[in-house]
């Protein structure tokens, strides 16, 4: 722990979809939770950081807080950690605590700052630890889409330390391809696509099988 003589610790763990990514036989979720058990000690709080913080147990014994870290599910949502730790100022309620940050750090919003919630959380006297759980996972996928009533854009991130090709499609009801272009695409880069809107129900689909399949359809 990061000061024994503080008895509030707030682990806060990333519940969103990156965390689905598989890792051998389990996902980058099932390492997040194992790494939280690390950390839990005296008086417990569990925040849960998706798009919106969900507080799991609030000042809570060790006993509730493993119970808890046994039960939990992700998300299929955008990470928020910014969000999240600011959360745990609110946990706190004025008291100094330990807070862990377990995530891959995977930020699909340039929004999301967790290095300056750190900065004023530990301006504020708390100690913050962030713990990285990261893997060689293989992964590319859509990070944001615009629509408008002309046109959609669509945002692919390439997660890989190397160049892949991805072919790209605009599904209309479920059966029509309207369109299918393939991308190549540089080591950790983003892409930017256009495609014309198209009436009726419209999904965007990456034709890749990957370690996270969550974020290949919009």
């Amino acid at each position: 722990p990061l000061n024994a003589s503080i008895s509030n610790n707030v682990i806060i763990i990333d519940g969103s979809a990156s965390s689905q990514t598989r890792l051998r036989d389990s996902t980058r979720f099932d390492k997040v939770v194992s790494e939280a058990k690390k950390y839990v000690n005296n008086k417990v709080s569990v925040i849960l950081a998706s798009n919106m913080p969900v507080t799991l147990l609030d000042d809570g014994s060790k006993r509730n807080a493993l119970a808890i870290l046994n039960s939990v599910k992700p998300t299929d949502t955008p990470t928020n950690i910014e969000g999240a730790m600011m959360e745990a100022e609110t946990v706190l309620k004025k008291e100094k605590g330990n807070i862990y940050v377990i995530s891959d750090f995977i930020m699909t919003d340039e929004s999301d700052q967790p290095f300056k919630a750190k900065r004023f959380l530990t301006a504020l006297g708390h100690n913050v630890k962030f713990v990285e759980i990261s893997s060689e996972a293989d992964n590319v996928g859509i990070v944001d889409l615009i629509v408008n009533k002309y046109e959609t854009k669509v945002y692919v991130k390439n997660y890989n330390d190397e160049k892949v090709s991805v072919p790209v499609r605009l599904i209309v009801n479920n059966t029509l391809i309207i369109k299918e272009v393939v991308i190549d695409m540089l080591p950790d880069s983003i892409e930017t696509l256009k495609f014309k809107t198209q009436p009726g129900v419209s999904r965007i689909e990456l034709d890749r099988e990957d370690d996270l399949g969550v974020d290949n359809k919009r």
